[in-house]
């Protein structure tokens, strides 16, 4: 019979599992509470944005967490390769996942967020076709984070699978 995995594997599965949640459902909200308002009257709707988030934005939601949990994630991969082979495959796909999400949001934050939410002009017209643009390739963060999100969950159950977490 193997050794239980370490704590510390437990814990990076278990920090990585967090973070990967909270960037997931940070940006299910986004897709279905924020954004659907620019699809009417854009112009309008960027100007309140601008408004409300005068002294904070939502960055802090997603900074330090994100990349933090990233990296939890592939330290837990490389060390589940030979603590814990029978989740590594699961990690793994975790990890290059987290990677698309990140690939993604390497497009979206300059091409999109930028322009959206940045006080620079931005003509009228183009607010709106970029919400669109933003809403469709924020869904395939959805699914990418979703995906890491499930394959970490599987992990850490069968890490903890004993009871013990």
């Amino acid at each position: 019979m193997r050794e239980r995995p370490s704590r510390r594997l437990r814990g990076l599965v278990g920090f990585g599992l967090f973070g990967v949640t909270w960037w997931f459902f940070g940006n299910l909200y986004e897709e279905l509470v924020l954004m659907p308002n620019f699809l009417v009257d854009a112009p309008g709707k960027r100007a309140h944005w601008l408004g409300f988030f005068a002294e904070v934005t939502p960055v802090r939601y997603y900074l330090p967490l994100g990349p933090l949990a990233t990296l939890a994630l592939v330290f837990a991969w490389l060390r589940a390769r030979a603590e814990a082979p029978e989740v590594a495959a699961e990690l793994r796909a975790a990890v290059l996942a987290v990677a698309a999400g990140w690939g993604v949001s390497a497009y979206i934050v300059p091409a999109i967020n930028l322009r959206l939410f940045e006080p620079a002009p931005l003509p009228d017209e183009l607010a709106r076709p970029l919400a669109i643009r933003w809403l469709t390739l924020n869904a395939v963060r959805l699914v990418c984070v979703g995906f890491a999100a499930v394959k970490v969950l599987s992990a850490w159950t069968r890490l903890t699978a004993d009871g013990r977490g």
